[in-house]
């Protein structure tokens, strides 16, 4: 939606201003805004339409959202006293838990943002001067409890990882080597690197920006669209993958070794090392499909 999104016809400087600000953020900060919106009509529809709020789907359509909700600041209505008066209601319904009104606040905080009559001393505030007094309103004891418990996030321990970086493939792996490959440079990231779950492999997968030095134990990839978290001042951030071979000695893979792939199994012996991200890295950008993708899926074949 935010790659699709235009200017109307003679916008605004303001307009303008927050287009860049919508194209800085993040994707997923959009999806929230998103679904705060959806939660706001869903147990305060009433209070919506009350305080002038247009119905879901009824804005531009060329908006980063599609014209699902407002995306730009002549379409933002609200006041301080109407957040007010939406924000009291969806919590005297008593119907969102905790984590639900916490999107709700971001929702309306993404709504101060477009707010053109802000004073000069309001510029830095992140949300409606109403939120500080309207929060202190909810009873956390009252509240629903989690509407949907995740599982169990298991994080390997460093003897795991050690093991797991130590074990190489092998041709009675139940894995092919190209996706044994994949995933070595994902577990690398993930659990080394230390990319967040999303946004960070996302800014890495779009990625095709690489510094390639084998010979000297590394490859820099810059991250597209720089860092997380500065979506208003994006910084240029690098992840660096490095070698990972026995003895700190690096070894590539031969050029044309993926010519000897077949289904997945080589017809030669495996002389590089497969728990090398730097080796994988490389062994996967040889395919031609791969076009310099770091998660590019060759190994469906390799």
């Amino acid at each position: 939606m935010k790659a699709k999104a235009e200017l109307p016809a003679y916008a605004s400087m303001n307009t303008r201003i927050q287009h860049k600000l919508n194209a800085n953020a993040a994707n997923s900060t959009l999806k929230v805004y998103r679904m705060g919106w959806r939660y706001m009509w869903k147990v305060a529809a009433k209070t919506m339409r009350k305080c002038g709020v247009k119905e879901p789907g009824t804005f531009d359509k060329k908006n980063c959202h599609k014209g699902e909700m407002w995306g730009w600041p002549f379409e933002m209505n609200l006041t301080n006293a109407s957040a007010r008066k939406i924000m009291f209601a969806v919590i005297e319904t008593n119907r969102l838990n905790l984590d639900k009104l916490k999107i709700v606040r971001k929702s309306l905080g993404y709504a101060w943002k477009m707010h053109t009559g802000k004073t000069q001393d309001q510029l830095d505030e992140k949300n409606w001067p109403c939120m500080t007094r309207i929060w202190k309103t909810i009873h956390a004891s009252s509240l629903p409890g989690k509407t949907r418990i995740k599982a169990p996030m298991r994080i390997p321990t460093v003897n795991e990882m050690e093991r797991a970086f130590k074990t190489p493939w092998k041709a009675d792996h139940p894995w092919p080597l190209g996706k044994f490959c994949q995933g070595t440079v994902a577990a690398y990231d993930t659990f080394i690197w230390g990319c967040r779950s999303f946004e960070d492999h996302n800014r890495i997968k779009l990625s095709k920006k690489h510094v390639v030095r084998p010979s000297e134990g590394y490859i820099a990839t810059a991250y597209k669209g720089g860092r997380c978290k500065t979506p208003g001042f994006p910084r240029e951030w690098t992840k660096y993958t490095v070698c990972m071979c026995p003895d700190r000695k690096h070894k590539s893979p031969p050029p044309l070794f993926k010519d000897t792939v077949i289904e997945g199994e080589p017809k030669q012996r495996v002389d590089w090392c497969t728990t090398c991200p730097v080796a994988c890295l490389e062994y996967i950008w040889s395919h031609d499909n791969a076009k310099g993708r770091t998660y590019s899926a060759v190994y469906s074949n390799a």
